[in-house]
């Protein structure tokens, strides 16, 4: 009959930043004693492409990320979407793409996440980690002390490295 939603997080974080792979701080919640319900809600997108980041990350980089729960791999995000057709009908999407479109198609809606935390609720305490794919370094990233510029990499400087906006809710149900 009720919830309540607590926005868990909003903003943009790096992705693959070598000085610090899991940007995405732990959220802490407890579980008011009238809960019955709860879910997860996860919308994240990626942002950033092109030679002077690896593998086109993070717009065009097919990426499976982890949310953990309590310390515990809990749930998996791949968040990669096929996009012929494109999946709301957006198409044809005219222009030139230099890369293809693959995982963000060009005016589709990003999709939602839903994840049941019902399980948790006897536990009272919510320990929530939104953990990038691991395995990712941004190799022309001005942290990676190993980019050179001219060698591994054109211009480690140039700034414009691949991000994550993550936009997440966890929602409450009471009776």
């Amino acid at each position: 009959k009720y919830s309540l939603v607590t926005q868990v997080w909003k903003a943009i974080y790096p992705f693959g930043d070598f000085a610090n792979q899991q940007p995405v701080p732990q959220y802490n919640f407890i579980y008011p004693p009238t809960s019955v319900a709860s879910k997860l809600k996860l919308v994240s997108t990626g942002h950033g492409w092109g030679s002077l980041n690896t593998g086109n990350a993070a717009e065009f980089y097919n990426a499976t990320h982890d949310i953990m729960v309590n310390g515990a791999n809990t749930f998996t995000q791949h968040n990669w979407t096929t996009c012929n057709p494109n999946p709301d009908a957006c198409s044809p999407q005219n222009g030139t793409w230099t890369y293809n479109r693959a995982g963000w198609c060009p005016g589709a809606i990003a999709r939602p996440f839903d994840y049941d935390l019902s399980t948790f609720i006897p536990n009272s305490t919510l320990a929530l980690q939104y953990k990038f794919f691991q395995t990712y370094i941004d190799q022309c990233h001005p942290n990676n002390p190993n980019c050179v510029t001219g060698t591994t990499c054109s211009d480690c400087n140039d700034g414009f490295n691949p991000v994550l906006d993550v936009n997440c809710n966890l929602i409450t149900f009471f009776d």
